[in-house]
């Protein structure tokens, strides 16, 4: 297994936010092309999520396939976000 550097992203509940979720997914979303990422997008829920108390959850989509987030959070891949901008390393999480 390679080893990998990684960093934590964690959006805040859209209530304690004073927020949508859509809103929220969308700011993240926009930092996320910013880092440099193709492929891979946050999305929001208002169903409730089996474990969760509140209603709504995120949801994370990449080519992998589609990640409900139960702790609002996803480890990221920081070598591929810290890569040099020529050369990509590896798949973002």
């Amino acid at each position: 297994m390679t080893k990998m550097m990684k960093v934590w992203i964690e959006l805040p509940e859209p209530v304690e936010a004073g927020y949508t979720g859509e809103e929220i997914c969308k700011r993240a979303n926009e930092m996320l092309v910013r880092l440099g990422s193709t492929n891979g997008e946050f999305s929001y829920s208002n169903e409730r999520l089996v474990g969760k108390w509140i209603k709504g959850h995120y949801i994370f989509t990449a080519e992998f396939g589609k990640t409900s987030l139960k702790d609002n959070g996803r480890w990221f891949n920081l070598d591929y976000f810290g890569r040099d901008n020529i050369e990509i390393v590896g798949e973002i999480s």
